[in-house]
């Protein structure tokens, strides 16, 4: 990530596995660690907490990604020429991103419908009017699906 952003925003909830060390342990000033309490008894508590590390962005376009998924060197590097390509066009609100979801390691990807095969994962974040979707899949702008 560190090679795209020129700042990483990391939400981390209070936990006692030592999350917030490793992320502190990174060294670099352009990751910025945000912490806050996570209602885990809500539905919506990871759309919620995305929600939170966007809004606490301070440039002009975000990745999305969880805790869970990585971004391959090649796909930073496209990320980038293309924010670069768009930015200039207000039109351009989100990069469309064709992902897979691997489960139980790195040789078993999901191939069934209830896995999205793709979706914005890279949002231009000026007009802060994108949010997640729910359930880690995207964003969407406001009022709209």
């Amino acid at each position: 990530m560190l090679q795209v952003c020129d700042e990483v925003v990391v939400n981390v909830g209070k936990s006692d596995d030592g999350t917030r060390d490793v992320v502190a342990g990174i060294g670099d000033s352009r990751v910025r660690i945000i912490e806050s309490e996570w209602d885990l008894s809500r539905v919506d508590m990871l759309a919620l907490e995305t929600q939170r590390a966007m809004e606490a962005c301070r440039g002009s376009w975000g990745i999305y990604i969880q805790a869970d998924e990585v971004l391959h060197e090649q796909g930073a590097r496209i990320l980038k020429e293309k924010a670069a390509e768009w930015n200039q066009d207000l039109r351009v609100e989100g990069l469309l991103v064709n992902y897979l979801h691997f489960y139980g390691g790195p040789t078993a990807a999901g191939i069934a419908a209830r896995y999205v095969a793709s979706g914005s994962r890279r949002a231009s974040i000026r007009s802060r009017t994108h949010r997640d979707s729910g359930w880690a899949r995207g964003l969407e702008e406001f009022g709209h699906v």
